[in-house]
């Protein structure tokens, strides 16, 4: 058995950010619990429900984060997987992990983001540098566990929905998208693409354990950001996991300093 801890990391210690852990055994994947903050996650190692509304920002104590995995796990974690840049050397700008991405995803609407000396800022810097301490050492080929894995939830989205484009699933894009109708319609259109998103995850990690509220309770996009968040959680985990059975390809394709770790295609894609 293997546990893989997905991060869906803020590049700033007041963003948010949501965690999954994934079992995987010779039965399959299983999502044994999703929280949209790290306060949360940790919360419900002590049996404590997670907070969906008013959901807390902050860095979390690195030790207490993985204690309560393993809690929840029952084992200590053995891949951590994160939506956030990392390297061995201090990252400046652009790395050529960025620019590898950006090549082979960028016709799909999904390069990614620049870093910067400042973005991610030293807190979130500091929980990576705290998990490397923890004995997760960054993986840039195929290595050892316990291991530290870059991933990057929309290009794993464009891979698990065979997509020819980026998906359509962003809360803060909602306006933007093009899509006609009242704001509710809007809402509705975007809750038809996460469930698309999610009948895929089903079919690699069965339930993705997110509780979604009632349709009539839901007034405002903003409203599901915290969800939005745990779907790309549970698609950090499902990319960590594979990472773990060797279907997951590193950007750049090299022993260098960074790699993002992206779902191979499946056979016949």
């Amino acid at each position: 058995m293997a546990l893989v801890l997905g991060i869906d990391a803020a590049w700033t210690e007041h963003g948010s950010s949501a965690l999954a852990l994934l079992r995987v055994d010779e039965v399959g994947r299983k999502v044994i619990a999703v929280a949209p903050s790290y306060a949360g996650f940790i919360g419900l190692a002590r049996g404590e429900p997670a907070e969906w509304r008013q959901t807390p920002s902050g860095i979390p104590i690195v030790p207490d984060l993985l204690a309560a995995a393993t809690v929840l796990g029952g084992e200590p974690i053995d891949v951590v997987a994160v939506d956030v840049p990392m390297s061995r050397r201090p990252i400046v700008g652009r790395r050529n992990a960025d620019r590898a991405v950006s090549r082979a995803f960028g016709a799909f609407g999904a390069a990614v983001h620049s870093p910067s000396a400042y973005r991610p800022d030293k807190p979130v810097t500091g929980m990576v540098r705290a998990l490397e301490a923890a004995g997760y050492e960054l993986a840039t080929t195929r290595s050892k566990l316990p291991a530290l894995v870059e991933v990057y939830p929309l290009a794993a989205l464009v891979r698990l929905l065979r997509a020819g484009r980026r998906p359509a699933y962003k809360v803060s894009k909602i306006a933007r998208y093009g899509w006609p109708g009242t704001v509710r319609e809007r809402i509705d259109r975007l809750l038809e693409n996460w469930g698309s998103i999610c009948e895929a995850l089903v079919r690699e990690v069965g339930a993705i354990g997110i509780d979604f509220p009632e349709r009539s309770s839901i007034r405002s996009a903003a409203r599901l950001k915290p969800y939005e968040d745990a779907i790309d959680a549970v698609v950090c985990a499902w990319a960590g996991a594979c990472f773990l059975d060797g279907t997951a390809r590193p950007f750049p394709d090299d022993d260098g300093d960074a790699a993002i770790w992206i779902p191979e295609p499946r056979v016949g894609q």
